[in-house]
C-alpha cells in the first residue's frame, strides 16, 4: 500500500511500489480526489514526471533538464517538413524564442496543432508509462519542481482528460496481449508478401516498408506512426497473410543484399542479428568486420578479427592466424590481448626479425600501461632466444626498462655482457653502437664509459695479442723443459742398462735365468718413461726362453723338484697364449 506523510511546506506526499498497487489505481486516486501535484515514477525504462491539475493531466517530462523533446516527434510524425524543419532551427541560432512561436511566424505549424502534436505526444509516453510494472512511485502535492517541465508545455493550455487515457492505455495492454504472439522485440524483421497492398492507408504504408531488413526499430523511426499503431499494423499485416517474419537462414543473404546497396548500417544490424542464432559463423563473423571496419567501428571490427583469429589458432592455422591478430591490432592497438597473442604466435613461427618487432611491440604496450616488470619479461624472453641474444634494439629497451622499473643494473650488466660478447666475435661496429646506447641511457657510469675506450682504443685487441705471446713463450718454455727431461732420463735408463747387460750373460751362462729376469724388471720400474724401454721386453722374452730351457734341462737329469719349482715361477710370469706355457706344462704336469 502507498505510504502518505507530510511535507515541511505542509503539502501531502506518497510513494509505493507497482508491485502492490497499478499505476491505473494510482492515477484514479489521484483524479477522483482533484489532487494538484507531481507524479514521479522511476523504473529501469527511465522515469517519467506527470503535472496533475484540476482532476486533469497538464504535462509530461522525460526527466529533469529533459522535458519533452518535440522537434524527432513533429518530423516523424511529418507534421513539418523535415529540410524545412532543419533551415528554420540553423535560421535560430541561439534565439531564446519558443518552438511553436518559430514555428507558426514560418508558417510551419499554427500554435493550435504544435499544442496538438504535444498533447498527443504526452498521451503515447503515458500509455506507455501505464505498461510499467516493476517501478516505483511518488506523488508530491503542490506547485511542480524547477527544471522538470519545459517552458513549451508550460505556456500552452493543455488540460488533458485523464478518464478517456485510461481507457485507451487498458485497451491497448490487452492488445498487446496479441500483438506479442506476432512481435516479440523491437529487433524483429518481416517481408511483405503478395503483389497487392491492404486497402488501408497505414496498412498499405507499413506493407511498402516490410523488406526484410529494416527492423521495427528502424521502421519507428522512417513510418509516421506510434510504436503501438505500428506493431498492432505488422501484426495484422501478418494474421491476414499480407507479411511474415524473416526466418534465420535468410539474413545473411539480406545482409549481403544490403551491402550490394550500399547500406552498410542495415547490413551490420542483419548480420548482429544473424550471428546472434549461428555466433560459431566464421564466413558471417568475417563480412561483419569488414563492415565494421568501413563503418569506422575500428574497435568493435577488431574485436571480430580477433575472434576470427583464435577460431583459426584452434584449427593448427597459425600464419592465418597471426594475419588476423595483426589487422586487429592496426584496428585496435591498445588491445593488450592482441599484442600478446601475437607475440606468442611469432615466437613459434621462428622468424627471428618479425618476433623481435613483436617483442619491442609488446613491451611499448605494457609500458604504456605501466606494467614495467611485464615489459622486461617479454624483452627476456626474446632475448633468450640464441638468435636474438645480442640485438641491439632489445637489449636497449631492457635497460630503458629496467632503468624505469629502478632494476636498472640488472639490464646494464645485460647489455656490457653482450658488448663484451660482440666484440670477441668481430662484430666491434655493432658493440661500439650498443655502448654509445647505453651511454645515453646512462650518463657518467664508469662501467659502460671504460668499456667504450677500451673499445675504442683497442686495448682488448692488444691484451689478446700480449696474451697469446704470453702463452706461445709458455709452451715454447714448457717443451723445452720437456726434452731436456726426457733426454737426461734416456741417458740414465741407456747406463743402467749397460749394467744389467754386463750382468745378465753370466747369469743365465750359470743357470741363473730367474735372477737376470728379476733385475730386468727391476730396471723397467725405474725407466717407465724411456724411449728405448722397447729393448726391455725383447731382453725380457729372451730370459724367459733361457729359464724355460734350464727347466726343461733340469728335468732331463732328473732333478725334478727343482724343475718343477722354476717351472711354476716362469708359468706365472708368462702371458696366456705364451707358446712357451705348452713346454712348461709337460714338467707341471703329474707323473
Amino acid at each position: 500500500m502507498p505510504i502518505r506523510k507530510t511535507r515541511e511546506d505542509g503539502a501531502m506526499a506518497f510513494k509505493g511500489d507497482l508491485k502492490n498497487i497499478g499505476l491505473f489505481d494510482v492515477f484514479q486516486n489521484l483524479l477522483h480526489n482533484r489532487l494538484c501535484g507531481t507524479l514521479r515514477v522511476v523504473a529501469r525504462e527511465g522515469e517519467r514526471w506527470v503535472a496533475i491539475e484540476d482532476g486533469h493531466i497538464r504535462m509530461l517530462s522525460l526527466g529533469k533538464g529533459k522535458g519533452l523533446p518535440m522537434r524527432g516527434f513533429l518530423v516523424q510524425r511529418n507534421y513539418v517538413d523535415r529540410v524545412a524543419f532543419e533551415k528554420l532551427l540553423a535560421k535560430r541560432g541561439k534565439s531564446r524564442r519558443l518552438l511553436h512561436d518559430l514555428l507558426a511566424r514560418a508558417g510551419l505549424l499554427s500554435v493550435e496543432d504544435f499544442q496538438a502534436c504535444v498533447e498527443e505526444r504526452i498521451s503515447e509516453e503515458l500509455f506507455e508509462l501505464l505498461s510499467w510494472k516493476n517501478a516505483q512511485f511518488e506523488f508530491l502535492e503542490g506547485p511542480p519542481p524547477n527544471g522538470i517541465f519545459d517552458m513549451a508545455q508550460k505556456s500552452l493550455p493543455i488540460a488533458l482528460d485523464p478518464s478517456g487515457l485510461l481507457m485507451e492505455g487498458a485497451r491497448r495492454q490487452d492488445e498487446w496481449e496479441r500483438i506479442r504472439t506476432v512481435v516479440t522485440g523491437d529487433h524483429d524483421l518481416f517481408v511483405a508478401l503478395g503483389e497487392e497492398p491492404p486497402m488501408d492507408s497505414d496498412g498499405a504504408m507499413v506493407w511498402n516498408a516490410l523488406d526484410g531488413r529494416s527492423d521495427l526499430a528502424q521502421l519507428y523511426e522512417e513510418i509516421p506512426l506510434g510504436r503501438f499503431e505500428l506493431a498492432d499494423t505488422v501484426a495484422r499485416l501478418v494474421q491476414e497473410g499480407y507479411a511474415r517474419p524473416v526466418v534465420p537462414n535468410e539474413l545473411p543473404d539480406l545482409a549481403r543484399q544490403a551491402l550490394d546497396e550500399g547500406d552498410a548500417q542495415r547490413a551490420r544490424s542483419l548480420l548482429e542479428k544473424a550471428l546472434e542464432l549461428q555466433r560459431n559463423n566464421k564466413e558471417l563473423r568475417e563480412v561483419l568486420a569488414e563492415v565494421l571496419e568501413s563503418l569506422g567501428e575500428v574497435k568493435e571490427a577488431a574485436a571480430n578479427w580477433a575472434w576470427l583469429a583464435t577460431q583459426a589458432i584452434q584449427e593448427d592455422k597459425d600464419r592465418l592466424a597471426l594475419e588476423l591478430f595483426l589487422r586487429a591490432a592496426d584496428l585496435d592497438p591498445v588491445d593488450i590481448g592482441i599484442w600478446e597473442r601475437i607475440f606468442e604466435l611469432q615466437e613459434s613461427q621462428g622468424d627471428s626479425h618479425d618476433f623481435e618487432v613483436a617483442a619491442l611491440d609488446l613491451a611499448r604496450q605494457f609500458e604504456l600501461l605501466g606494467l614495467g616488470e611485464r615489459a622486461m619479461e617479454t624483452l627476456e624472453r626474446a632475448l633468450d632466444r640464441p638468435d636474438l641474444s645480442l640485438r641491439e634494439s632489445l637489449l636497449l629497451r631492457l635497460a630503458d626498462c629496467s632503468r624505469s622499473c629502478g632494476r636498472g643494473e640488472d639490464g646494464l650488466g645485460r647489455c656490457l655482457l653482450a658488448a663484451e660478447s660482440l666484440d670477441r666475435e668481430g662484430r666491434k661496429e655493432e658493440a661500439l653502437h650498443l655502448l654509445e646506447g647505453l651511454e645515453q641511457l646512462f650518463p657518467g657510469r664508469k662501467e659502460v664509459e671504460g668499456a667504450l675506450e677500451d673499445l675504442r682504443n683497442h686495448r682488448r685487441e692488444k691484451r689478446m695479442a700480449m696474451r697469446k705471446r704470453l702463452i706461445g713463450l709458455s709452451l715454447a718454455t714448457l717443451a723445452g723443459t720437456l726434452l731436456l727431461l726426457i733426454l737426461v732420463t734416456e741417458g740414465m735408463f741407456r747406463a743402467r742398462l749397460g749394467r744389467s747387460l754386463a750382468s745378465l750373460g753370466p747369469n743365465i751362462g750359470q743357470g741363473r735365468a730367474l735372477e737376470a729376469l728379476a733385475e730386468l724388471d727391476a730396471l723397467r720400474a725405474r725407466s717407465t718413461f724411456s724411449l728405448s724401454g722397447w729393448k726391455l721386453d725383447r731382453l725380457r722374452k729372451g730370459v724367459l726362453q733361457a729359464g724355460v730351457a734350464e727347466a726343461e734341462a733340469l728335468e732331463k737329469v732328473g732333478l725334478h723338484k727343482a724343475a718343477l719349482a722354476r717351472a711354476k715361477v716362469l708359468m706365472a710370469e708368462l702371458p696366456k697364449k705364451d707358446p712357451l706355457r705348452l713346454r712348461l706344462s709337460r714338467i707341471l704336469s703329474p707323473r
